[in-house]
C-alpha cells in the first residue's frame, strides 16, 4: 500500500528514519514549517523556508520520498507590537 503522510517535521528526522518510512510504504510527505522559538528577524523565515524547499526536498528524494512543503507563519511568531 502507498501512503502520504500529511504532517511531518523532517528537520528532526534522520536519513534512516526517512528510508524506513519508504520501506513501510510512505511515498510522499507534507513537511510542515516549524519554529522552535519565535524568530527575531524576517531573515530567519527565509533561512527556514530555504532549508525546507531545497535541503529537505533533496534529502527526502535521496530516501525515495516526494516532499511537499507547507510554509506559513504561526501567529505566535508575529511581534506583539505589530501594527
Amino acid at each position: 500500500m502507498k501512503w502520504f503522510d500529511s504532517h511531518v517535521h523532517l528537520e528532526g528526522r534522520s536519513i534512516e528514519d526517512l528510508e524506513k518510512m519508504g520501506e513501510l510504504g510512505v511515498r510522499a510527505v507534507m513537511n510542515c514549517a516549524f519554529y522552535p522559538i519565535p524568530p527575531e528577524h524576517p531573515e530567519t523565515f527565509h533561512d527556514v523556508f530555504r532549508r525546507m524547499l531545497i535541503f529537505e526536498v533533496e534529502r527526502g528524494r535521496d530516501a525515495g520520498l516526494k516532499v511537499y512543503s507547507a510554509l506559513g507563519i504561526h501567529p505566535r511568531c508575529i511581534p506583539r507590537d505589530y501594527q
